[in-house]
């Protein structure tokens, strides 16, 4: 069964904690089938959806690959950030391209920033 709602909270509130680069975009790159199942009848669409909403609101973006010919592309496009940030792959011979776009995308050309920070100078006293 594929769980996308717990997938996206998840991956929201690893985005939200102290161990994320305060620097670095918050992005999920979600790959799915694009049929998120339950093993009950509930209805686990709109909660997918309300779970991206909520993630897009605080500032996540959320890039959405739908793999597969029987995707629901509708259910793909509602949990993307945007219509620009769902993406089809048909095959997984055509996923590699649909990564590099997301990277494409994602990555800013230009000057990096490098810091080089220097050891102080230590001095070690021998063990007895």
């Amino acid at each position: 069964f594929t769980n996308t709602k717990s997938a996206i909270d998840v991956a929201t509130t690893e985005l939200s904690s102290e161990r994320h680069n305060e620097g670095a975009r918050r992005v999920i790159v979600l790959l799915t089938d694009g049929l998120p199942t339950s093993a009950s009848d509930d209805d686990v669409i709109t909660p997918a959806i309300k779970a991206a909403e909520a993630a897009s609101a605080s500032g996540v973006e959320i890039h959405a690959i739908g793999l597969g010919d029987g995707v629901d592309r509708n259910f793909v496009t509602s949990i993307a950030s945007s219509p620009e940030n769902a993406h089809f792959a048909v095959s997984g011979d055509v996923l590699l391209d649909v990564y590099e776009k997301i990277t494409s995308e994602l990555c800013e050309s230009g000057a990096a920033r490098i810091d080089v920070i220097s050891k102080p100078i230590a001095t070690f006293e021998p063990m007895q």
